[in-house]
């Protein structure tokens, strides 16, 4: 499958899933998230975080196709050091929480290790349908915290801009082009 086939099927996939659809980040667009959920969506978040490298090693290790291989192989290094960076945007709220995973964040990392037992291929793919997403949803999140600190007189991290807080704002990694 080429880069702009595969373009339009995970555009079609993501219709009414976008992360910028959610409730939450609609609310966090319009600069009405308060600090106290900041915090416990950053407890949350972070065990997604700190599973993405398991994640990228697993769909290396099984990949039969070298270039998928090489590739989340490349996404791999590229996860080097964001547990730490996203673990700072977490003490720049305050005092860290440690919660358990709670049964939506459950759920969603079973999402992805069903999509990485299934193939190599679909582990990526359940990636790159989230990565694809990052910087539509940076911008938004950018906005809505200039006008939360702007009239608030608060002063949020910047790290908390992002949807992965330290992360780049570049379009992912595209997954290997098959024909």
């Amino acid at each position: 499958m080429d880069a702009h086939r595969l373009d339009q099927v995970l555009q079609a996939r993501l219709d009414g899933r976008r992360l910028l659809d959610h409730p939450f980040y609609r609310r966090w667009s319009r600069g009405e998230v308060s600090v106290e959920e900041l915090r416990a969506y950053a407890a949350q978040y972070r065990h997604f975080e700190a599973a993405l490298p398991m994640h990228l090693q697993s769909v290396a290790e099984t990949a039969t196709d070298a270039a998928l291989r090489a590739q989340a192989l490349r996404n791999l290094d590229d996860e080097a050091g964001h547990l730490s960076l996203f673990d700072a945007f977490a003490a720049g709220l305050g005092e860290p929480r440690a919660d358990a995973p709670s049964p939506a964040m459950s759920r969603l990392l079973d999402v992805y290790a069903a999509a990485r037992a299934r193939s190599a291929a679909d582990g990526f793919a359940a990636l790159l349908a989230y990565e694809a997403q990052s910087p539509e949803v940076a911008c938004a999140s950018t906005a809505s915290s200039t006008a939360t600190r702007s009239a608030s007189g608060t002063s949020t991290p910047p790290s908390t801009a992002t949807t992965r807080p330290g992360r780049s704002t570049r379009s992912p990694s595209a997954a290997p082009a098959r024909t």
